[in-house]
């Protein structure tokens, strides 16, 4: 199965709208199929996986050999359902429909767990994956926990039955408290599958947080997911209808703090790398703007001084001349060239005993 280029999302709006993509595929995504991928050995033991396009030969060996992998099944008796010709997931399924003691969420749960489990051992950054391993001497049981090579551990929560925000909240601070990393993926079915508003508050925070919502349909062996890096940028937007996507449990990509669909990882990068390069092109636009204002202001400093010097530079003395000039310059002004008193106006001269001149 081929995967699209995932489509920047949001998941922070109305849950009321139509989806972008075909509401058929969502619908195949979120069919209860009657048939799961794990069955158990009447002898006990690791549950068996149906590999695609086996069932035809496994269906007589099945039949005497494996049971539904549920305790408390009423109907153990199973077989296997061949669907490869249609390109769709073989599978095994029940002689006789099942009745009490067989919750679908269960079912679906129990093998959401052993497909993780399976596809993590696939992985090469993957030491170890065990289901239900206790947490914190007991604080926290986790579905499926990983640990890496290098000692890092990673839960893997997986979600079916109804759980409120706050509940949420509280076990992921619980793992963060512990030192171990933590995701979550929603069932394909019940109170959180998509298009169901109870996950709504959840994927809202996860976006904040640029991280993706993750589905799980264990009986296809698909997942869906949904998220909005906008979250990435510091400019608020108006979140659009929520959009979804779908692929393999085999396209997942597994890291030492979580589990993203295709492509998140790459288009992170670019749009953070992006950001850095809009910060690091407005850092240096202010480094060269500063630059010119302090060149401004030294010549401004250096120029200051020589300014003041020509404002208070006194004019040259000038020899007034005969007194028979003296009179001429000073009619405009009355004042004596000598002394600087005022003179008689008719006259333009005075007798003054401290003045040698008239």
């Amino acid at each position: 199965m081929s995967v699209s280029s995932p489509t920047v999302v949001a998941v922070d709006a109305a849950l009321d709208v139509q989806p972008v993509e075909p509401i058929e595929t969502l619908d195949s995504f979120r069919a209860q199929s009657g048939r799961f991928l794990f069955a158990q050995p009447r002898s006990g033991g690791d549950l068996v996986y149906l590999e695609q396009g086996t069932a035809h030969e496994r269906r007589a060996d099945v039949r005497t050999a494996l049971r539904c992998p549920e305790p408390d099944c009423i109907s153990p008796q199973i077989t296997t359902v061949s669907r490869s010709a249609r390109s769709a997931r073989d599978g095994y399924r029940h002689l006789v429909r099942p009745g009490r003691g067989h919750a679908p969420e269960s079912v679906f749960h129990r093998q959401a767990k052993a497909l993780i489990v399976r596809w993590a051992r696939e992985q090469g950054n993957v030491a170890s994956a065990r289901e239900e391993v206790r947490v914190g001497g007991g604080e926290r049981v986790a579905d499926v926990l990983l640990t890496s090579f290098s000692g890092n551990l990673l839960a893997v929560e997986i979600q079916y039955a109804s759980l409120s925000f706050e509940q949420w909240a509280e076990r992921t601070e619980s793992y963060q408290r512990l030192g171990v990393a933590v995701t979550w993926l929603w069932g394909h079915v019940g109170a959180h599958m998509p298009l169901q508003g109870r996950w709504r508050e959840i994927g809202a925070h996860l976006v904040r947080d640029a991280r993706p919502v993750l589905w799980i349909n264990p009986a296809d062996e698909r997942i869906a997911w949904a998220y909005d890096l906008h979250a990435l940028q510091q400019q608020p937007r108006k979140p659009d209808p929520p959009k979804y996507q779908f692929g393999p449990l085999s396209g997942l990509d597994l890291r030492q703090n979580g589990i993203f669909p295709p492509g998140f990882l790459d288009e992170t990068k670019r749009i953070r790398d992006e950001i850095e390069q809009a910060e690091r092109a407005r850092e240096r636009r202010a480094a060269e703007h500063n630059e010119q204002m302090e060149t401004a202001r030294r010549r401004r400093a250096l120029n200051a001084p020589q300014a003041s010097l020509r404002m208070v530079e006194p004019l040259p003395e000038q020899d007034p001349g005969p007194p028979s000039e003296w009179r001429r310059p000073r009619r405009h002004n009355g004042l004596c060239p000598r002394c600087g008193l005022r003179l008689d106006p008719s006259l333009s001269v005075h007798a003054d005993p401290f003045c040698d001149r008239w």
